[in-house]
C-alpha cells in the first residue's frame, strides 16, 4: 500500500528535473484562438500573470496589508511574472511568501528570482501545505495550478478564510475535473468517439513513451504521487467557502489532444490537424453548454462575501461548471 510518505517522496521526485511548462505547440494555437477570448471576455486581460497581479494589486489598496501568499509555488515562474507587473503598476513595498514543499524547486525558484531582479518580493517558505497554519494575515492568495495536488482541502480553504483580509482575494487557476485527471464516463463518450478516427501514429504518448492504442488508456495519475488526487473536490469545497467574483470554466474532452502526453503528435502547420483540432473544440464546447459534460479546468477569484455578483462566460456559474461524483452517468445522459 501506497503511504503518505510515499506520495511526498513519489512528488518530490516527480518534479526535480521535469521541465513543468513543455506544452506542445497545438496547445498554443488553440488557446490563443479559444482560450483567449473566453479567459478575456471575462477578466478584460488574457495574460493569467497580469490577471492575478491585478487582484492581487487590488487587494493591497483595499486592506492597506501589502502581504500575499502563494500555495505550492513550485519553482515561481508565476509568482515571478505577477511581481514584475506589480512593480510595472507602481507596487514596491510588498512580498509575496511562497509556500513549497520541494527543496529542489525552492532552489530553482530562488535563483529565477534572483535572475529577475525580483528576489526582494519572493519569500520563500518550505512547508507541506497539508499540515500548513498561517501565523499572520494575508490580502490576497493565489494557488496556480498546485491546489489538485492537495489532500487537506477542506482545512486548507478554511485557512486561507481565516488569514484573508476581509476585503481580500483568492485568485486560482487549476484542474476541476475527475480525480487522478481522468475523464468522466460521459466525457469518455467523446473522446472514445475521436480516438476510434485516428492514426495509430497519433497514439504515442510523448511523456510515458508508449503507444495507446487501440483504446485510449484513462489511468489515474494520483496513484502513485498527488497529481489531481483531489481535483473534482476543489470546485465544490471553494463554493463551500468563498464566493466569487470571476469564473471561467473550460476543459473536458479536448484535453488530451492537447496536452503534454497526446498534443505533440500534431503540427501547427499542418491544416488537417487544425481542422481536427477545431472540430473537436466545437463539440467539447457545445457539450459544455448543453451540460453534457463538464469543464475540467477553472480561472477564479474568490471572496469572503458569498453573495458578490460574479463575472462568467456564457453563463457558467461555478454551480454550472460542478460535475456531482455521486451522479451516475446513466442519469447525466440524454434519455432516448
Amino acid at each position: 500500500m501506497t503511504t503518505y510518505e510515499d506520495k511526498v517522496r513519489r512528488q518530490i521526485e516527480q518534479y526535480r528535473d521535469l521541465p513543468i511548462h513543455d506544452l506542445p505547440e497545438i496547445f498554443h494555437v488553440w488557446s490563443h484562438k479559444y482560450l483567449r477570448p473566453l479567459i478575456e471576455s471575462v477578466f478584460a486581460r488574457s495574460s493569467i500573470a497580469e490577471i492575478y497581479a491585478d487582484h492581487i494589486g487590488q487587494s493591497f489598496k483595499r486592506t492597506g496589508n501589502h502581504e500575499a501568499v502563494s500555495l505550492g509555488a513550485g519553482e515561481a515562474s508565476m509568482e515571478i511574472d505577477v511581481a514584475k507587473h506589480l512593480l510595472a503598476a507602481g507596487e514596491h513595498d510588498f512580498r509575496i511568501h511562497c509556500f513549497e514543499l520541494s527543496d529542489h524547486l525552492i532552489g530553482r525558484g530562488q535563483a529565477n528570482a534572483r535572475a529577475a531582479g525580483v528576489q526582494d518580493h519572493i519569500v520563500y517558505n518550505q512547508a507541506d501545505l497539508n499540515s500548513w497554519r498561517p501565523t499572520s494575515r494575508y490580502a490576497a492568495f493565489m494557488a496556480n495550478h498546485s491546489l489538485h495536488h492537495f489532500v487537506e482541502l477542506e482545512t486548507i480553504f478554511s485557512l486561507v478564510a481565516d488569514a484573508m483580509e476581509p476585503e481580500g482575494r483568492f485568485i486560482t487557476n487549476d484542474m476541476i475535473g475527475r480525480n487522478g485527471h481522468m475523464r468522466w464516463p460521459e466525457t469518455r463518450t467523446i473522446v472514445d468517439y475521436f480516438w476510434r478516427q485516428l492514426p495509430e501514429s497519433f497514439k504515442y504518448h510523448h511523456q510515458l513513451r508508449r503507444f495507446e492504442a487501440p483504446d485510449f488508456m484513462d489511468w489515474d495519475c494520483s496513484g502513485e504521487g498527488f497529481e489531481g488526487i483531489r481535483a473534482q473536490d476543489i470546485l465544490p469545497l471553494l463554493i463551500r467557502h468563498f464566493g466569487f467574483t470571476h469564473f471561467a470554466a473550460w476543459g473536458g474532452a479536448i484535453d488530451i489532444f492537447i496536452d503534454r502526453g497526446f498534443g505533440h503528435n500534431y503540427s501547427k502547420n499542418n491544416p488537417e490537424h487544425i481542422a481536427f483540432i477545431d472540430t473537436l473544440e466545437t463539440v467539447n464546447s457545445a457539450m459544455l453548454a448543453i451540460g453534457f459534460i463538464k469543464p475540467t479546468q477553472m480561472l477564479a477569484v474568490t471572496t469572503l462575501d458569498k453573495d458578490a455578483p460574479c463575472i462568467t462566460h456564457n453563463g457558467m456559474t461555478p454551480a454550472k461548471a460542478m460535475r456531482d461524483p455521486t451522479v451516475p452517468y446513466e442519469f447525466m445522459a440524454p434519455k432516448s
